[in-house]
């Protein structure tokens, strides 16, 4: 579990983009989300996890701030090895009660009632010289990619998320 536990050792805390944002042009601003992350690793909030689970699910909770207006939303995520040998990021699907639910406020879990969103592809992380990197694009509706991309480290924490409305055209 050394790589497993590195990454999600890494994601686990409070990061914002603080730094970031100030560098931006304040019409840059206006279109560019100041934004906080708390990410947590919940597996003791977890009932029923099988006795061989080696797996991590980490809480995230986001605050993002744009034209002076706050929005919140939280994700569960599992850090998990795939049959390589990689560790592989999914999205959890939650129980309703539990959706957009602060860690503070979440009392349990069933692992029973956790499911992986079949709407994200999985994010696989490859390690180069200390950075963790990898890269997932998923069809969140039948117009809108999401894509993710990742590069990680005990140094830097980049995290790219885009959604990307596509057109299409027949001619």
């Amino acid at each position: 579990m050394e790589d497993l536990e590195k990454i999600t050792t890494i994601l686990t805390g409070e990061f914002d983009n603080k730094e970031q944002f100030n560098s931006l042009s304040e019409a840059e601003k206006a279109t560019f989300p100041y934004a906080v992350h708390k990410n947590h690793i919940v597996n003791k909030k977890i009932n029923n996890l099988p006795k061989d689970f080696n797996g991590i699910y980490l809480h995230e909770e986001s605050y993002y701030t744009l034209k002076g207006k706050e929005k919140f939303k939280s994700d569960l995520f599992l850090f998990t090895y795939d049959n390589t040998g990689k560790v592989t990021l999914n999205a959890i699907t939650v129980p309703k009660e539990a959706t957009n639910c602060k860690y503070l406020d979440l009392k349990s879990l069933n692992y029973n009632d956790l499911s992986i969103s079949v709407k994200f592809v999985p994010l696989k992380y490859v390690e180069h010289n200390g950075i963790f990197s990898g890269e997932s694009k998923s069809m969140f509706t039948k117009s809108t990619e999401f894509i993710l991309k990742q590069n990680i480290s005990t140094e830097r924490l980049i995290i790219k998320e885009s959604l990307v409305k596509l057109s299409y055209f027949f001619i």
